[in-house]
C-alpha cells in the first residue's frame, strides 16, 4: 500500500491531523492520506453513553492496561483513542500555565496563540475542526448545590463556566456530550474520510518503521511502516511523510523496536540503534487523583436513580427514549 502521508495512531492528535490534512481546501490539493489503528470503530453502547465510561476503560478491547508500580495506567485503543473511553471533561487549563510552557523555551505555547486556536475550535461552524461542549445548566441537584456551597464557605469562588476563569475555583464540568451521546475525536475525520482522500486502516498493529538506507548508513529516512492485518504483513509505504501519534505509551515503544532511541536500552532489548534518541520515554508522567467515596444518609443525588435496579432501570428506559436524564450526563458533575 502506498500513500503521500502514513499516520500512526488514530487518537486525538492522529484523528485531528489526519481530518485536517484530507480536509479540501479550495487553493491546495489534499494527500492522500493513510490512517492506521490497533483498535476498531467506536460503536459500542459502553463508548457512546457517556454514563458508560466506567464499563468502556474496563474492557480490554477498547482500552489498554499499563502494569505501573502501585497503578494502571489507562488509555484508549481504537478510532479516537483515549477520546473514547475517558471522562469527557472539557477544561483547558490555566493561560498561565501555557504561558510558563513559553517561557521555558517552547514558541508558539502561550496563551495568546493557544487560546486563539481553543476558541476556534469550539467555535468552529467547519465539521472538521468543531467540538462540540455541553454546557453545564445551573445546578439543580442538592448535593452538587451542596458541594459547591461548602466550597465558597471556604473561600473557592463557585464560576458558571471553569474555561472563562483563572485561579482556584470550582464549577459544573463542561462535556465534550451533543445530545446525550459522546463526542469523540472520530468526529474529526468525516469530511476527509467522505472526500475519499483519507484511507482508515483499522485492525492493524504497527510493528516497525521502514527506513530507506541499512543501519550505519547515515542518518535515515523513515519511509513507511509494517503493519500485521488480518492475519498477515503488510508494508505501507508513504512518499511525503510518516507521523507516529501512538500515544505516550505506544509511540515509544514503536519507536525503539524501529531502533529509535537510548543505544544502551536497545541493546538490552536486542534491538540494533539507527538514531541515537537518549531521552525517549523519559519523565513520562500520569496524572494523580485522589476518589473519595461517601455513602449519603438521605436519598439524595444520583444514587436514587442509579444505585439501585430500579432506579437504574427507570434510567436506562428514560434514555433509551430521549437521550436524556442522569445517563446522558457526563460522569463527573
Amino acid at each position: 500500500m502506498e500513500c503521500d502521508v502514513l499516520v500512526i495512531g488514530a487518537g486525538a492528535a492522529g484523528c485531528a491531523l489526519a481530518g485536517r490534512l484530507t480536509h479540501q481546501l479550495p487553493d491546495e490539493p489534499s494527500p492522500d492520506v493513510v490512517l492506521v489503528e490497533t483498535g476498531g470503530r467506536a460503536w459500542r453502547p459502553v463508548q457512546q453513553v457517556p454514563k458508560g465510561f466506567l464499563w468502556a476503560m474496563r474492557d480490554p478491547r477498547l482500552a489498554y492496561h499499563y502494569p505501573a508500580g502501585a497503578e494502571t495506567w489507562l488509555r484508549g485503543k481504537g478510532i479516537g483513542g483515549s477520546t473514547a473511553i475517558n471522562g469527557m471533561m472539557y477544561v483547558r487549563g490555566d493561560a498561565a500555565d501555557y504561558d510558563d510552557l513559553e517561557t521555558a523555551g517552547n514558541p508558539g505555547w502561550g496563551w495568546p496563540h493557544v487560546g486563539r486556536i481553543l476558541r476556534e475550535l469550539e467555535g468552529s461552524t467547519s465539521p472538521s475542526l468543531h467540538v462540540r461542549i455541553a454546557r453545564p445548566e445551573a445546578p439543580r441537584d442538592p448535593v452538587t448545590e451542596a458541594v459547591l456551597a461548602t466550597a465558597e464557605g471556604i473561600g473557592v469562588p463557585s464560576v458558571a463556566d471553569v474555561n472563562a476563569a483563572t485561579g482556584a475555583r470550582i464549577g459544573r464540568t463542561p462535556s465534550t456530550i451533543h445530545r446525550g451521546r459522546r463526542v469523540s475525536a472520530a468526529t474529526l475525520l468525516r469530511p476527509g474520510h467522505r472526500g475519499g482522500r483519507l484511507r482508515i486502516v483499522s485492525g492493524a498493529q504497527a510493528g516497525y518503521l521502514l527506513f530507506d538506507g541499512s543501519p550505519g548508513a547515515g542518518r535515515p529516512r523513515v519511509t513507511g511502516a509494517r503493519v500485521r492485518h488480518r492475519g498477515r504483513l503488510v508494508d505501507i509505504r508513504a512518499r511525503r511523510e510518516v507521523v507516529v501519534s501512538c500515544g505516550a505509551v505506544e509511540s515509544v515503544l514503536l519507536l525503539e523496536r524501529s531502533g529509535i532511541g537510548d543505544p544502551r536500552v536497545l541493546h538490552g532489548l536486542g534491538v540494533t540503534p539507527r538514531v541515537e534518541a537518549s531521552m525517549l520515554g523519559n519523565r513520562v508522567v500520569e496524572q494523580r487523583g485522589d476518589k473519595v467515596k461517601a455513602r449519603l444518609k438521605d436519598r439524595v443525588g444520583l444514587q436514587p436513580r442509579l444505585g439501585t435496579r430500579r432506579g437504574l432501570a427507570l434510567s436506562l428506559a428514560r434514555y433509551a427514549t430521549t437521550l436524556s436524564g442522569p445517563v446522558a450526563a457526563g460522569p463527573y458533575e
